[in-house]
């Protein structure tokens, strides 16, 4: 489950580069120099329609000061404008798992392989499909701040820092820049995450060959793929399908039933400590919890973090006191088919998902709102 989450993230967020919130209070001071490599950067980048390229991504977790094993994932990239695929295989200690990656058919849709079948995922329309550009945080805003030159096997580089704006977030980044090419070398994102927890992800590219014919093979899906169902699109907050029963244990050890539920309305949240939106999300939820409880709305948390302490740690932390669900939750996401948090569900009383992804506070309360009403 989590890793299907990961590989749309790696779409969006510059091959699972994704960064978190950051708390400094000092003012960033800009960079000229910086900003006048990276503008160069982002010609030679805005100019490559076709490219293969092979990388190795380490991402390294630290939380409560202790660091878990970092992980090692081994990327194949093929680019040819405006198609993309990525395979990306994920090293442990007892297993290797591969993911095939592939978007820019020009339908709005990204085709995933994993476990042996393909399935597809609406992402966005075909008209804002993923490029370059979006992979290497070239079209966000950024605040360079900082530039240094230095040895990086044996290839001259500049050091780059920088911070972006990227869909709501603010990450820190550094690029590593060859300056004979004005390719990126290298790329890291420093994720500071909720709780003092933080994330370092660094990928360094191994290969990197632009202008090159690519086989149209290569970016083949068998034909007939199926829709990942339910269907969920991040721009359509409106929906009309039953909702996915299920049966899990709660944190508290209560039971909790889908069915025996019905004749209520229904908000299931998908969240993680990790996720800087859930966090944020959460205080509102906790209030629309109680102030509609009584006129029958019923909320249910499905967090999605590894360990349960992160989890309870957060709750204590805002006062959250709606049901959480933890050890079911992987099952739970994959039979609404959660790609990415933090995800809402609002039931009707007959058990059907009605509205989904409700960002807005104001738009979130007036469908809840609607469905208490009916009866």
């Amino acid at each position: 489950m989590h890793s299907r989450i990961n590989i749309v993230l790696i779409a969006i967020t510059a091959l699972l580069l994704s960064g978190g919130v950051i708390t400094s209070a000092e003012t960033p001071i800009p960079c000229p120099h910086a900003t006048a490599v990276m503008e160069r950067v982002w010609q030679v980048y805005d100019g490559i329609t076709s490219c293969h390229g092979m990388a190795i991504l380490t991402t390294i977790r630290v939380a409560e000061g202790e660091a878990t094993p970092a992980t090692v994932s081994h990327i194949e990239l093929w680019f040819d404008y405006p198609r993309i695929r990525m395979d990306m295989t994920k090293e442990a200690d007892d297993f290797q798992d591969t993911i095939t990656f592939i978007s820019g058919l020009q339908t709005g849709f990204t085709y995933i392989y994993q476990n042996g079948r393909w399935s597809k995922i609406e992402e966005r329309p075909a008209e804002t499909e993923m490029d370059l550009m979006y992979m290497f945080l070239l079209k966000a805003d950024t605040l360079y701040t900082a530039l240094h030159e230095e040895m990086l096997a044996e290839r001259a580089v500049w050091v780059i820092e920088g911070e972006v704006l990227y869909h709501d977030m603010i990450l820190k980044a550094t690029w590593w820049i060859d300056q004979q090419t004005y390719f990126i070398a290298q790329m890291t994102i420093v994720d500071e995450r909720p709780l003092g927890a933080t994330a370092t992800s660094t990928m360094q590219w191994k290969e990197f060959t632009p202008h090159i014919a690519i086989p149209g093979e290569k970016f083949a899906v068998p034909e007939d793929v199926p829709l990942s169902e339910p269907f969920i699109s991040l721009d359509r907050p409106t929906a009309h399908f039953p909702a996915p029963e299920f049966r899990a244990v709660d944190i508290t050890g209560e039971e909790i039933a889908l069915i025996d539920l019905r004749g209520e309305v229904i908000l299931l949240n998908f969240w993680a400590s990790w996720c800087p939106p859930c966090i944020n999300k959460l205080p509102l939820i906790q209030q629309l919890y109680q102030q509609y409880a009584a006129d029958g709305l019923v909320v249910i948390g499905i967090n999605l973090d590894r360990s349960k302490r992160e989890m309870e740690r957060v709750l204590e932390r805002f006062n959250i006191t709606f049901r959480q669900i933890f050890e079911q939750a992987d099952e739970i996401a994959d039979l609404y088919n959660v790609v990415g948090i933090p995800a809402t569900f609002l039931i009707d009383r007959q058990g059907v998902v009605r509205y989904l992804h409700l960002r807005c506070a104001d738009q979130l309360r007036a469908e809840i709102e609607r469905l208490l009403a009916e009866q």
